[in-house]
């Protein structure tokens, strides 16, 4: 609806005129001790003291570093992010080896295996894995506040919606705040090597989807912005979990339980809904 383009744009630009949050540098953003940072604009959080637990540790580790291996990165996505610091801090290339002796977590030896050797053969998140703690039973936990918004989207949400508008000084100077901050420099001090001059939307997308990997943004955006199905085209064929099927744009809107639709007081289906 690009009639919201406005709203997306003067929303984000209202918190980035506050002038209270900023961009950790990338070596300390995922650290226990930065939750609740500048960086964080909205966050669930935790606490060790009352066990309220961080779920995205157990999930995001891989079954050999005492995890469950529910997510990773696709293999195009991860050859294809920027070399640079971001990518390291990113993502594990060396996959923790940890074991359970007497109810509790020890390392193996050796203690890592490059990704390309481990049970997944795929790099592993980092990102949600620096803090783990592996002293509560026999499985890594965490107490880390989840990050649900960060300054960094708030940054890349206004460069997208002012690049569709109408690209400004300003809104290429937040996309250019969020490759600096990438490549390990300070986010505020411009620099020829890094800065781009002008954007066009999916280049946004893309350092959107290389800046919240893994934070449960990208399958939004590539439907938002209808790129599923070429991106899905480029998928890496040495994965080892085949798709059900290529996605296609009826695939984008979920259907309405049928008990929902007969129990509702609406007169018509809304336009381009199905009824499952």
């Amino acid at each position: 609806d690009e009639s919201k383009l406005p709203l997306a744009a003067n929303k984000a630009k209202e918190v980035i005129d506050m002038h209270y949050y900023e961009l950790l540098p990338i070596d300390q953003l995922w650290l226990l001790s930065n939750q609740n940072s500048k960086e964080s604009v909205f966050s669930i959080q935790c606490s060790e003291v009352e066990d309220i637990r961080n779920g995205w540790p157990v999930a995001y580790s891989f079954h050999e570093a005492r995890g469950w291996s529910d997510m990773y990165p696709e293999l195009r996505f991860f050859n294809a992010f920027p070399e640079g610091p971001r990518k390291e801090y990113t993502f594990h290339t060396e996959i923790p080896q940890r074991g359970v002796v007497g109810g509790q977590i020890v390392t193996m030896d050796p203690p890592t295996v490059p990704w390309q050797e481990s049970q997944r053969q795929h790099p592993m998140y980092r990102k949600y894995t620096v803090s783990v703690n592996l002293n509560v039973g026999n499985r890594v936990t965490g107490y880390r506040a989840i990050e649900v918004i960060r300054y960094a989207e708030v940054l890349l949400i206004f460069a997208e919606a002012q690049a569709r508008i109408g690209e400004t000084a300003e809104s290429i100077e937040a996309l250019n705040q969020v490759r600096r901050r990438a490549a390990g420099l300070p986010y505020d001090v411009p620099v020829d090597t890094v800065d781009l001059i002008t954007a066009t939307v999916n280049e946004i997308i893309d350092e959107k989807g290389w800046e919240l990997a893994g934070e449960y943004k990208r399958w939004y955006d590539l439907i938002r912005t209808e790129r599923l199905e070429e991106i899905t085209l480029l998928r890496d064929p040495a994965e080892n979990v085949d798709l059900v099927r290529q996605p296609t744009k009826a695939l984008y809107i979920s259907p309405i339980p049928f008990e929902a639709i007969s129990t509702s007081k609406l007169i018509e289906n809304p336009e381009g809904f199905k009824i499952q």
